[in-house]
């Protein structure tokens, strides 16, 4: 027992053990240390932080909120100002670009797009859909994860999550699409499978021999690349070609189901000067929108000095909470005069005068 006591907090099993040992547990005060700190807990004697919000507070938030937020409002409208645009072209209604309903072959065709002004690097190459509903439980959702990560052998029922473009069918896949045992097709999923196919190419001269020089840099995020989309083993059926497809940026940014019947996907970045005139598009149309009457366009946009297009949205965003907060800030200082004007004017409380009990006024008056 003295080697107990002796080695402290090392002779027992634990605080609430033993009472025996429960002294040398708890280290300088012992026991009595102990309940004197079980008093004050369960007495809710503890110490405590409580902090206080009064209405002045409250208005220097309101207001701190009123100052950032229509700062920002204007630091996003001062960059609006500098986004130079091209109008939204449509090209599935051109007679050489419409490929119908179904597709039965690529249709080639050549749009422009006009710059109004010239306008500096960066430019993004824009593609778009109108009336394709790409935010659908069942469409975002029908891929496999484990596909697209690479992973081979992939664990049981994966391609479930595919359903319902599972297979290929009767037919051999389309490229660059491949098939992995036992028949599945790969990459599966409705999602994969209905990727936007129009080819794009962007020229400055209508002879079509002047490209303008484009790359897809900076338009993927760095997870996706690390993370999510990576080339798989070739005895998986993971051909060169499909490797390619699956780590493509095309793919990867279809596969970022949009929230809005209206999609837009950025196809290339720009980052030469572009001077103000004509360019031509050549597009091998092969996509078709008919069947659900949506509509394909085109366009390009210059990006301002915070490496964003076109997002008045937010800015109309950004000063409705300022000006929300601004009526706080209205509201509390008005709230705040006002009470102090009661305050002012408020009359004293009237004395009432304590009654004497009889037996003491008879005992005063003797």
């Amino acid at each position: 027992m003295e080697q107990e006591q002796e080695d402290g907090f090392d002779a027992c099993c634990g605080c609430l053990c033993c009472e025996k040992n429960f002294g040398p547990c708890l280290g300088k005060g012992g026991l009595a240390g102990w309940k004197r700190f079980e008093h004050r807990f369960w007495q809710h004697q503890m110490y405590e932080f409580n902090f206080y919000v009064y209405p002045k507070h409250l208005l220097l938030m309101y207001a701190v909120m009123f100052v950032a937020l229509t700062t920002l409002g204007v630091v996003v409208v001062v960059g609006e100002t500098q986004v130079v645009t091209t109008d939204r072209v449509r090209y599935d209604n051109i007679e050489q670009c419409d490929v119908g309903p179904m597709f039965s072959g690529v249709k080639n065709c050549t749009v422009t797009l006009t710059l109004e002004e010239p306008v500096t690097s960066p430019t993004v190459f824009y593609y778009g859909l109108r009336f394709f509903f790409q935010g659908v439980r069942t469409y975002k959702t029908s891929f496999s994860v484990q596909q697209l990560r690479g992973e081979f052998p992939a664990p049981d029922g994966y391609e479930d999550m595919c359903d319902p473009r599972i297979t290929s069918g009767p037919t051999s896949p389309p490229e660059p699409f491949a098939t992995q045992e036992p028949d599945i097709l790969l990459p599966c999923g409705v999602l994969p499978f209905s990727i936007f196919n129009d080819t794009l190419a962007l020229f400055k001269d209508s002879e079509l021999t002047d490209p303008v020089s484009v790359s897809q840099t900076g338009l993927t995020r760095e997870y996706e690349v690390d993370d999510l989309y990576l080339p798989g083993p070739s005895d998986g059926g993971y051909t060169t070609a499909v490797n390619d497809f699956i780590t493509s940026v095309n793919f990867i940014s279809w596969m970022r189901a949009s929230t809005f019947p209206t999609l837009l996907k950025a196809l290339y970045r720009i980052e030469e000067d572009l001077a103000a005139g004509t360019y031509y598009v050549q597009i091998g149309s092969a996509f078709p929108v008919s069947e659900f009457d949506g509509e394909k366009f085109i366009f390009m946009q210059q990006l301002n000095y915070l490496d964003a297009g076109s997002n008045l949205y937010l800015a109309i965003v950004l000063f409705v909470f300022g000006g929300l907060s601004l009526l706080m800030v209205v509201w509390i200082t008005f709230a705040l005069l006002m009470d102090k004007r009661r305050n002012r004017y408020e009359e004293a409380p009237m004395e009432v005068p304590m009654e004497v009990p009889m037996e003491v006024q008879s005992e005063a008056s003797s």
